[in-house]
């Protein structure tokens, strides 16, 4: 079964990282050739359904996941509010333009096809919201590519009436997605709606919330959809239970509470209720539940819908508040499921179930550029060794930095 994924991200002048990084989830040998149900297959490649990024605080590891965040909520047209303003800070470079590239593949009526979709943001020191300078989309063909979009040459290679075509491009808002104006003239190709759909589809699955920061758990203005999803779908109330019941939690049972009118009629839904085995008849509100709970809850949720709508899942400290011994458990849930998994992380850990072309380590210099190192890429590694001890003993990078460690308040 052909599958959706991210193939590689380019990301310059964006948030935290000033310089031009690149992330490809290209995997290696030893991976392809001895755990093949962890990678996806394009042609005659090989790409990672796990992407583990790893580094002190502050390195830029949470910006990597911003950019797709970002660019999932532009193509959305629901963030022009939200987006900070140059949507970088200090170190970047104020005047230039923020740039994202993403390769992926898509499969659009059975057929698998590659794409590159590069977002430009104009970019300065006033206090304004995002400006999009130009959306282009390449098809890519025996590594060349095709234009099959570009805003600022007002082309898009769709059949519709050239009137038409010229008025949406004329008085198209520099804050609105050209794939969000025209995907419904794309009946033909369907390009257009497929890629708002994997893209724009990032930023319900994800604990960055709408203002760009990380949340954990559930966020509010998801609770009611994904009430709605938990009372129309049983198969993922069975999910989740046989889920909480593998890992010894004690919840026997899921479901929603409704909100009713004066007549006793429903009119919404109001809370998900949560039955523990100590008494299966009084349920817990998911809101009093554990942080860990939430989290897990959250997580899980999150990996069900990505396997059916076809997406990329994006989760920011995905260890923050859960056990380390969870955590390699939801990665393989995700890889047994072809979801592929982008995550950031401080759970060293799990490096021991990590493969080389599964971790990236992210890194600033002292001029504040990042700078990416693949344990993939270093010569002497052979790609199954136990990354949990040549992290610690820095052979990887990205330990923080210790010098004259600070342990005693003086009074005055």
């Amino acid at each position: 079964m052909e599958n959706n994924f991210i193939k590689k991200i380019k990301i310059k002048n964006f948030f935290s990282i000033k310089n031009e990084i690149e992330i490809d989830f290209e995997a290696d040998d030893y991976t392809v050739k001895h755990h093949k149900d962890r990678v996806f297959q394009y042609e005659n490649r090989y790409y990672n359904k796990l992407i583990s990024l790893y580094g002190a605080n502050a390195s830029g590891k949470t910006s990597i996941l911003k950019s797709l965040v970002v660019v999932g909520a532009i193509i959305n047209n629901e963030s022009s509010t939200n987006v900070p303003f140059s949507i970088k800070n200090k170190y970047a470079h104020a005047n230039s333009k923020t740039e994202i590239s993403i390769n992926f593949v898509l499969v659009i009526n059975d057929i698998a096809q590659e794409f590159q979709y590069l977002l430009i943001l104009d970019s300065n020191k006033e206090k304004i919201n995002y400006k999009i300078s130009n959306e282009i989309v390449y098809i890519i063909e025996n590594n060349k590519r095709v234009t099959f979009l570009n805003r600022k040459d007002k082309k898009i290679s769709i059949d519709m009436d050239g009137d038409t075509k010229t008025i949406l491009f004329d008085n198209l808002k520099d804050t609105i997605s050209t794939i969000k104006e025209f995907e419904i003239f794309d009946k033909d190709t369907k390009i257009l709606p497929s890629i708002k759909r994997f893209l724009g589809y990032i930023p319900y699955l994800t604990n960055i919330n709408s203002a760009f920061f990380t949340s954990f758990g559930i966020k509010e203005q998801d609770e009611e959809r994904l009430m709605l999803d938990i009372v129309n779908d049983d198969n993922l109330k069975i999910f989740l239970s046989k889920f909480f019941k593998s890992i010894g939690l004690d919840i026997a049972n899921i479901d929603v509470e409704f909100k009713l009118d004066d007549n006793n009629q429903v009119v919404g839904v109001k809370n998900i209720l949560l039955y523990h085995d100590v008494n299966k008849e009084i349920p817990i509100e998911y809101k009093l539940e554990s942080d860990g709970t939430k989290m897990l809850f959250k997580v899980l949720i999150d990996i069900y819908l990505a396997k059916q709508r076809g997406s990329a899942l994006v989760i920011d400290e995905l260890d923050s508040v859960l056990h380390a011994m969870i955590v390699p458990l939801l990665c393989k849930l995700a890889i047994d499921n072809n979801v592929q998994l982008i995550y950031t992380t401080h759970n060293i850990y799990n490096m021991k179930f990590l493969y080389a072309d599964e971790i990236y380590i992210i890194e600033k210099d002292n001029t504040h550029s990042t700078k990416i190192i693949e344990p993939k890429k270093q010569n002497n590694i052979k790609g199954y060794e136990n990354f949990l001890i040549m992290y610690e003993e820095n052979l990887l990078g990205g330990l923080p930095h210790f010098s004259n460690i600070f342990t005693k308040i003086e009074n005055d």
